[in-house]
């Protein structure tokens, strides 16, 4: 019984990494501030006014209904009140291209389409649409306070704090939900014990180790549910035949923290990749 509870609180122990640089994220700041350069997607139906590139409208009266679930691009903004769009792009020759990418004449395809849209509109029928899989580079700080040994699987509550860096995937397309795959280099402070030590030690004491690791770890908002793996080792001046010296340990674990943001880039459409509507 004893070892169950154990293991569960190995299980569910808390890990927390709290980035400090976040290099290239491709995410507005805020989901209701409209950016220029940055994609969303309509949650309604919306009405949309054809324009030029420069946001001049032959016909005010003309307007069409844009379909829900339909992503476009903040090309620029007209004045305080509305914005140009344009439409990423559906199956050419279909119907939604000719109304809404692409100008034809018979089946050749001419020019893009601009829609001037109002920002009101767009602050209440359009969430932003994030680019999924982009890879940006991520910072931060580890603490992983419970550790399972593969060496007799043992649990323990050695302590790990230090930096990681890594790499972070986008995988929603409208949250903030990301995969990290980090390197982590951190202290340890670990209890020898007589066990660990084959009777070298007839008390329990504690040391330093330092602590090479990798981690995977998915955020969903500001929760994180991450595993980690890695080794630590004392100091040779210890002179201590430690049991788990430079052997594995595995770390499961829950946690929630509040990320933060040092540096932002914005989430724009690569010019030689269209984006299509599905």
């Amino acid at each position: 019984m004893k070892q169950s509870i154990t293991f569960l609180l190995a299980l569910f122990s808390v890990l927390m990494v709290t980035p400090f640089i976040t290099l290239a994220q491709d995410d507005p700041d805020d989901g209701y501030v409209i950016r220029i350069g940055h994609s969303y997607t309509f949650t309604s139906s919306t009405k949309v006014t054809e324009c030029d590139i420069n946001g001049n409208v032959a016909d005010v009266t003309k307007q069409i209904a844009a379909p829900t679930n339909s992503s476009f691009y903040v090309f620029d903004q007209v004045d305080a009140t509305s914005v140009i769009i344009y439409f990423w792009d559906w199956a050419d020759k279909s119907n939604l291209s000719k109304t809404f990418n692409y100008t034809y004449s018979g089946d050749t395809k001419g020019e893009r389409k601009y829609f001037r849209v109002s920002i009101a509109n767009l602050k209440n029928k359009a969430i932003p649409r994030y680019i999924r899989w982009k890879t940006t580079l991520t910072a931060g700080t580890a603490i992983i306070p419970i550790k399972v040994r593969f060496n007799n699987f043992d649990f323990n509550k050695d302590f790990t704090l230090g930096p990681t860096i890594g790499v972070r995937w986008r995988i929603a397309k409208h949250t903030d939900n990301f995969l990290n795959a980090m390197l982590g280099f951190g202290v340890t402070s670990v209890t020898l014990d007589s066990a660990s030590t084959d009777g070298a030690l007839k008390a329990n004491t504690d040391r330093f180790a330092v602590t090479p690791s990798f981690g995977l770890l998915l955020e969903f908002d500001n929760v994180q549910v991450g595993l980690f793996t890695g080794m630590d080792y004392l100091s040779k001046k210890e002179n201590i035949d430690w049991r788990y010296q430079g052997k594995s340990w595995f770390s499961v674990g829950l946690g929630y923290t509040i990320l933060t943001k040092t540096s932002t880039t914005s989430n724009i459409e690569p010019k030689n990749k269209p984006r299509f509507n599905k």
